[in-house]
């Protein structure tokens, strides 16, 4: 007979009652045998809380603090605004280039027309080939311009976006270093942000006792 699922007291007391059974006679009756399993053990140790989502979260520019939203302790939403710092440049510079992106497509358009003109009189043999070369040329440097000025807006509009420093993620400010007209660099530490949702417990055990675990129960001293 097997014994499956039972602590080694628990499967010998029932080998016992086995034994005795068996000597009895043919006669016996036996009474009902009580298993009483072993407790599980239990082990108590320190362990430490591990923040996952711990973050310092920095100024992606330079500029002066104008707005600080958030208080230490505060709990925020993600995308929440933090930190605010001044666009006025960046938003000058945006227009700037605005501006200088018409001026530029104007060029490539008047470069294009210009071209075509070009081509069709050297169909007619009415103009040199260096002319008509130079007319390329200047269609392709006039396109490349206009190219390398909506690169400048990208960046600005970039820029402008890291005026605002918005929360990644949900959680909670746990350190305030961003001081109202404060001038930062780009790399400077303004909050830290803490996920406490998202946390590892590490604890001190051997590996016979990781092994027997079937639960865990956290207490706070």
């Amino acid at each position: 007979m097997r014994c499956r699922g039972f602590s080694l007291p628990t499967t010998l007391t029932l080998a016992l009652a086995l034994h005795g059974m068996a000597h009895a006679g043919p006669g016996f009756q036996p009474s009902v045998v009580e298993l009483r399993p072993q407790p599980p053990q239990e082990y108590r140790t320190t362990a430490e809380v591990i923040a996952l989502a711990d973050s310092w979260l920095a100024a992606e520019i330079r500029g002066v603090v104008t707005r600080v939203a958030v208080e230490t302790g505060q709990h925020v939403k993600p995308g929440e605004v933090l930190v605010s710092l001044d666009c006025t440049d960046h938003r000058l510079q945006h227009s700037r280039l605005q501006a200088q992106l018409r001026a530029t497509r104007a060029d490539a358009q008047l470069a294009e027309l210009q071209l075509l003109r070009l081509r069709r009189l050297a169909d007619s043999d009415a103009i040199s080939v260096d002319a008509l070369d130079q007319a390329e040329a200047g269609s392709e440097r006039a396109q490349a311009q206009s190219l390398a000025v909506q690169a400048e807006i990208a960046l600005a509009s970039a820029n402008i976006e890291r005026c605002t420093l918005r929360a990644p993620y949900g959680g909670q400010i746990t350190q305030r270093a961003a001081a109202l007209g404060a001038s930062v660099r780009v790399g400077e530490p303004l909050v830290q942000l803490i996920d406490p949702d998202a946390v590892e417990l590490r604890a001190h055990l051997t590996p016979d006792e990781s092994a027997s675990l079937s639960s865990v129960s956290v207490r706070r001293r």
